[in-house]
């Protein structure tokens, strides 16, 4: 059946003038200062991994400016910490942590008292260029490995920190302030002889699986949260001490000081950001999946009137986890193609706002648009372009019509 929808009411726009930012850390020391701190107990959150896991993020840092000389995984603590789960005292269930010495990435893990292990990457990574870190951990066996821009830089085929190496649960602590948190940036317990990163961050996720076992291409858009996903910090927000978790459940803080004072909001990103859609490629630079995925919450997403009436075929599809607005203010309606899955999901609590674009799908038992939070459609039309009994979208939140929107079938 083929529905036709004209309501009219009011539509709120989402202004915004900000813009893609990272994190900048100045390695400035110890007393709880110039780092992140993402508490992970009391209660327990989705952040604190301890099975399968992936850890990935972009880095910066400049030569000269981290000054750990060595790079050896059993002593990751006197390293210039980016990434620190440690725990006091003996790794309990156990704890792990990344860092630069000697110019390199190391990774550490610990279970119970069997001492620290880990691995010592080859790659020269602080000549002040973005590159991609990826860190797998297999629960089974305690194999690490260690990818740089996509390339295996270092690995160890097992060890003795197997099983769960999540921080315990209403662990009991002398260091409250410090113990249960995921810490960026810093060694958390200020451990004498440890190191403070100086550097930049950008796009933090943590995964319940192992996305990566061999060589693969860099990723080339901001990260968007699927069902591994633990936590996932794009840090866009620009402003405040406020870190937000993309999914909302492993909300952070940065706590700063030194001179100069870190760490602090930068505009300096591994990706080029732009809110008006100047291709119809699935990714990359210019793409709407980029300008989604680099979108602040309250920007609008437009489109360059070359592309009015063309199609943009993605080969997976868009997930909208901020609120964002995408108006193609051309006069012939943009169309968004997903080959073989759904086009558009928006997650909850989340606000998408939609005008003059079509959606459609080609796959019979996926919907071509699910909305999990709020969303409002302006003369825009939903379809499948294949028969199938499966509705063509499904509503979980609120939606708004605007305009003339023809939903079919329904």
């Amino acid at each position: 059946m083929r529905i036709v929808v004209t309501i009219i009411i009011l539509i709120q726009c989402y202004l915004g003038s900000g813009q893609q930012s990272s994190i900048r850390f100045y390695g400035n020391g110890a007393s709880d200062i110039d780092r992140i701190k993402i508490p992970i107990d009391n209660p327990p959150k989705p952040v604190d991994v301890g099975g399968d896991f992936t850890i990935e993020f972009w880095m910066k840092a400049n030569a000269g400016d981290n000054i750990a000389t060595v790079c050896d995984a059993s002593q990751w603590y006197f390293s210039n910490i980016m990434v620190d789960r440690d725990v006091d005292g003996p790794g309990d269930y156990g704890d792990y942590s990344i860092g630069l010495g000697n110019r390199k990435l190391m990774v550490g893990v610990e279970r119970l008292n069997n001492g620290p292990q880990g691995v010592c990457g080859n790659t020269i990574v602080d000549n002040g260029m973005w590159h991609h870190i990826a860190v797998t951990r297999k629960a089974s066996n305690g194999e690490i490995r260690l990818f740089v821009d996509g390339l295996l830089d270092g690995s160890l085929s097992s060890s003795s920190a197997i099983g769960d190496i999540s921080y315990r649960d209403n662990r009991p602590t002398a260091q409250p302030n410090s113990d249960p948190y995921l810490v960026l940036g810093a060694e958390k317990h200020d451990y004498p002889g440890s190191l403070y990163y100086n550097g930049w961050i950008d796009e933090f996720r943590i995964s319940n699986v192992i996305r990566y076992t061999s060589n693969f291409s860099v990723p080339q858009d901001p990260f968007a949260v699927d069902a591994q996903t633990l936590a996932l910090y794009h840090f866009n927000t620009g402003s405040g001490t406020l870190v937000l978790d993309a999914l909302n459940q492993s909300n952070g803080i940065m706590k700063l000081g030194g001179s100069p004072v870190g760490p602090v909001w930068s505009n300096d990103t591994p990706f080029d950001c732009n809110q008006v859609v100047s291709n119809t490629n699935n990714s990359g630079a210019g793409s709407l999946r980029r300008a989604i995925l680099c979108a602040e919450n309250g920007q609008i997403i437009t489109f360059d009137p070359l592309l009015s009436g063309q199609n943009i075929t993605i080969t997976s599809k868009l997930i909208i986890d901020r609120n964002i607005s995408i108006l193609n203010q051309n006069i012939m309606p943009v169309t968004i193609s997903a080959v073989n899955d759904a086009a558009l999901e928006v997650l909850s609590a989340n606000t998408l706002s939609v005008k003059n674009i079509q959606f459609i799908t080609s796959n019979v038992s996926l919907h071509t648009i699910k909305n999990n939070g709020s969303l409002t459609l302006e003369n825009c039309v939903v379809k499948r372009n294949v028969a199938s009994a499966v509705p063509v979208m499904v509503n979980n939140g609120n939606i708004n019509y605007v305009g003339t929107n023809i939903i079919s079938p329904q």
